[in-house]
């Protein structure tokens, strides 16, 4: 199993200069916790920051008026690995993060989606299910 395996193309991105007031209304309707801020190269589409709906909603009430963007209230540390990892190192990276959510970057260094926790935990689940009747039918005499 690997990081390509479980990571999620369906990413809400943004470049940096969306206003916050624009971001703001983007994360509420698409009902998301964290923007993915992207630019182009010409190549490949890299990440380079993240905007929390929270940080976005404070800067909007605050900020707005005087033209901040999301590039400007970014988070540009970034946790990221490759599609091709191995699942035990991307989790390493994983307990890293505040949020736990790793991009996911492709062989160009351009992002191709997202590692979340949920993503995992919905992994796990599933293999948990099918433990149980191999456990039963290993059981059985």
């Amino acid at each position: 199993m690997g990081v390509c395996d479980l990571c999620s193309d369906a990413v809400v991105t943004t470049g940096p200069d969306m206003p916050v007031a624009e971001a703001a209304a983007l994360v509420r309707e698409c009902g998301v916790k964290t923007l993915v801020v992207v630019e182009s190269d010409g190549v490949a589409i890299k990440p380079i920051g993240t905007a929390d709906a929270a940080d976005l909603g404070v800067a909007a009430s605050r900020l707005s008026q005087y033209g901040v963007t999301v590039g400007d209230v970014m988070n540009r540390r970034l946790v990221t690995c490759r599609w091709d990892d191995t699942l035990p190192h991307a989790l390493d990276l994983m307990r890293a993060t505040s949020d736990g959510m790793i991009l996911v970057l492709n062989d160009q260094s351009g992002f191709c989606g997202v590692l979340t926790p949920a993503a995992v935990r919905g992994w796990l689940v599933e293999c948990m299910s099918h433990l149980r009747p191999a456990a039963e039918t290993i059981a059985s005499p």
